[in-house]
C-alpha cells in the first residue's frame, strides 16, 4: 500500500491507523479504542449500539479507514449530544420484537419500537435468549439459559 497524501500531511501505511485513533479520540474523549479494524463505507461516525460507535474517515481517494470505539463502564452513547453519557438512559426498544433484559425477563416491542410490555418474568424453568423463536422457552438438555 503506498502512503496516503492527507492535505499536507503525508502518511505512511503504518501510521494511518495511529492518526485515525488520535483523531477519533480528540472528536470523542473520554471513549475507550474497542477495535481498529472497523469495515467503513463512508466518512463519519455512526451508532453501532447504546455504549458504541464507529468513527470513520476519508484519507483521500476514497480510502476510508475506521476504529471502534465505547463509552467507560456506567455510561452510555448520547447520539445527542454525541459523547458518553452517565445520565443517558438507552432505549430498550431497539427492533420490534422481544428483548431479553435477563436470561429470565423480557420486554416486547412495537413495530414503531415502544415498550408493549416491560420486564415480564418468565415462569420457573423457562428461559429468555433472543435467539429462541419466543420469549420464555423451556430449559432442555440441548437448550439452556
Amino acid at each position: 500500500m503506498c502512503a496516503v497524501n492527507f492535505g499536507q500531511l503525508r502518511l505512511s501505511p503504518e501510521s494511518e491507523i495511529e492518526f485515525v485513533i488520535e483523531k477519533a479520540q480528540l472528536r470523542n474523549p473520554g471513549m475507550i479504542i474497542k477495535s481498529t479494524t472497523v469495515n467503513c463505507t463512508a466518512e463519519g461516525a455512526f451508532v453501532i449500539n447504546c455504549t458504541s460507535i464507529k468513527v470513520c474517515y476519508d484519507l483521500g481517494v476514497g480510502y476510508i479507514i475506521g476504529v471502534e470505539l465505547t463509552c467507560p463502564e456506567q455510561e452510555n452513547f448520547n447520539p445527542d449530544t454525541m459523547m458518553c453519557d452517565p445520565e443517558h438512559v438507552c432505549p430498550v426498544c431497539t427492533r420490534e420484537g422481544f428483548v431479553c433484559l435477563t436470561n429470565t425477563s423480557f420486554t416486547l416491542c412495537s413495530d414503531v419500537l415502544e415498550e408493549v410490555v416491560s420486564n415480564v418474568t418468565c415462569p420457573g424453568n423457562h428461559c429468555c435468549h433472543e435467539a429462541f423463536r419466543l420469549p420464555c422457552m423451556n430449559k432442555t438438555p440441548t437448550r439452556s439459559c
